[in-house]
């Protein structure tokens, strides 16, 4: 129950519609006085539809009632026609057997048997002439069914003279054809078609594809995903580099609306902080994995990188120099230990000893002195490394007999 306002007709010129397309203005029934258009309704036992320019298009001996809304207490209303080909019953009725029309007031044309004849506008005016239109089509014209060489493609027709009435072998004019696909397959294109004056369909079918999700875009260097294929059901399978972490899922499944069940998973670089380390152990150096240079005083390092331990002068390093920063985030098992030693004191004028000197002696270690002939020691010839690398007496010497 609407009527058009503007030109039903509008031309793209110079990129601009003209005149500007019209727009509908709804007429409520509920108020039909004589200060609007009347409202106009339609009922049809037969097959319709309503043309792109709004013309009532009925399939030939349908019977079509057209209803006028009005205040009976206001005057009476009339349909005018102007067809030669015959009259028509009027009635004024003010109940319609109809839910949509219940409780109104209306004037009633019926068109029985509708033949093409029938066709042109059909007028309702109210006592101040004040009118509103519809236009009737009586015609056969039909589409034929949509040729579909697709096992995979389905095709729903629908028509607003509901499916009962829908012969599929001859489909009316504004018959909707709409579309889906097997499982496992996706249509291509997902606009309905709609049968058209002629006798042509709109546009031509669509058709199916398989489902698949689309190709994985590696935005990270270090993320690399294998998929086994494309399709509904399938695996993708994501790791990182040993340096980096993976955040988020390492498999995930192509679903079967042609989607990857989750998002592509990110890769975090992995680092060690910096160890504490037992004294009197303290860090050399360090030597990064990938390249010559690195920070001064790093916090962090990366996935490789080595640590150069040291031990004080008067230490002895003994096990592994290294600690290496490992894919898991954490150092290598500490070796080092830093053990004290007394450097050798000094060979001694006409003697020697019995073992030959070494450059440094573990605590508990001991060196044995003697003497030449014709010499003798002045004190005890046990020299005993202790703490803080200091020996248990001073070297002796020798003097003559």
């Amino acid at each position: 129950m609407d009527l058009l306002r503007g030109s039903s007709l509008s031309v793209c010129r110079n990129g601009e519609w003209l005149p500007p397309p019209p727009y509908c203005q709804r007429l409520d029934r509920t108020k039909a006085n004589d200060q609007q258009p009347p409202p106009i309704d339609f009922q049809v036992s037969g097959q319709w539809s309503i043309s792109p320019t709004g013309v009532l298009l009925v399939s030939r001996s349908s019977t079509i009632h057209l209803f006028c809304f009005y205040q009976l207490d206001s005057g009476k209303p009339r349909w005018e026609s102007f067809s030669s080909y015959r009259s028509y019953p009027q009635e004024w009725i003010t109940e319609v057997n109809q839910h949509r029309f219940a409780n109104y007031s209306v004037l009633q044309l019926t068109i029985l048997i509708a033949q093409p004849e029938d066709s042109g506008p059909f007028h309702c005016i109210l006592p101040n002439n004040r009118r509103n239109s519809l236009h009737l089509q009586i015609r056969d014209e039909y589409c034929s069914p949509i040729a579909n060489s697709s096992p995979t493609l389905n095709i729903h027709y629908s028509s607003t003279a509901g499916p009962h009435l829908t012969n599929k072998s001859h489909l009316f004019l504004g018959t909707v054809a709409q579309f889906s696909c097997s499982s496992g397959y996706q249509i291509l294109n997902q606009r309905p078609l709609i049968c058209l004056e002629g006798g042509h369909w709109s546009q031509l079918a669509p058709t199916c594809t398989h489902i698949q999700c689309p190709p994985l875009i590696l935005h990270h260097p270090q993320l690399h995903c294998q998929v086994s294929s494309y399709r509904p059901g399938s695996s993708a399978h994501c790791s990182c580099n040993p340096t980096h972490e993976l955040i988020g899922r390492a498999t995930f499944k192509c679903g079967l609306d042609g989607h990857w069940e989750e998002e592509l998973p990110k890769c975090r670089e992995i680092k060690c902080s910096m160890p504490s380390l037992p004294p009197p152990i303290s860090v050399k150096t360090h030597v990064p994995l990938f390249s010559s240079t690195s920070v001064i005083n790093p916090i962090t390092f990366s996935v490789g990188h080595l640590l150069l331990l040291q031990c004080p002068q008067s230490y002895l390093l003994t096990g592994s120099d290294f600690l290496l920063c490992q894919p898991d985030g954490y150092w290598s098992e500490l070796r080092t230990r830093c053990e004290q030693i007394c450097r050798f004191p000094g060979q001694i004028k006409h003697g020697n000893t019995i073992h030959p000197p070494k450059d440094h002696y573990l605590v508990g270690e001991r060196i044995f002195y003697y003497c030449d002939k014709g010499y003798n020691l002045n004190s005890e010839n046990i020299l005993e490394c202790k703490n803080e690398s200091l020996w248990s007496k001073s070297k002796p010497f020798c003097k003559k007999d």
